[in-house]
């Protein structure tokens, strides 16, 4: 998660301190992870098909990984919906850092928003921002739910359910 919210943050990133870094960092994780739990609801059961051809860049530092999410009859999707996964080297196996929905990357959409808020109210009031909209629910930005289909609805228990698997997964990942 930390290359991702450098990523997001942009050049504002070196202004921070240490402090300011890692506080930003577990606040975009769990606003993350809170959001899209949600978002990803919305394509269960539905078929997942990896394209065979990953574009390799930067000398096989990064690849893009697309992927093609087909509606299925219990789900909600009512169109295919095109994910490309943007993962970077890390020792001898590969991270996701950036995750495009529809061409719209989270790590763009993100980077365009707290850059306002942090021009405005500094680390300390994007970090503040992150946390409240946890609280009172937050969604993902209007370019990302935009390019999804159809607007999500999930239930709270199948929310929290979700977020307690997603986080699970990222602690064991770190």
């Amino acid at each position: 998660f930390e290359r991702m919210t450098i990523l997001a943050v942009g050049s504002p990133w070196k202004k921070a301190n240490a402090a300011q870094k890692k506080t930003l960092t577990e606040a975009f994780k769990g606003m993350l992870v809170r959001i899209y739990s949600g978002v990803m609801l919305q394509f269960k059961d539905s078929e997942v098909t990896i394209k065979d051809r990953a574009v390799v860049q930067n000398h096989g530092r990064s690849i893009i990984v697309s992927s093609v999410i087909a509606p299925s009859a219990a789900g909600a999707l009512r169109r295919p919906v095109r994910v490309d996964y943007t993962l970077r080297k890390a020792g001898d196996r590969y991270m996701i850092y950036n995750v495009a929905v529809e061409d719209q990357s989270l790590v763009t959409v993100y980077r365009n928003q707290f850059k306002e808020i942090v021009d405005k109210e500094g680390f300390d009031g994007l970090i503040e921002q992150m946390r409240e909209g946890m609280r009172t629910g937050w969604t993902a930005p209007k370019a990302v739910m935009a390019a999804l289909p159809e607007p999500i609805s999930v239930r709270k228990d199948r929310l929290k359910r979700a977020a307690a698997m997603i986080r699970d997964h990222a602690d064991r990942s770190e």
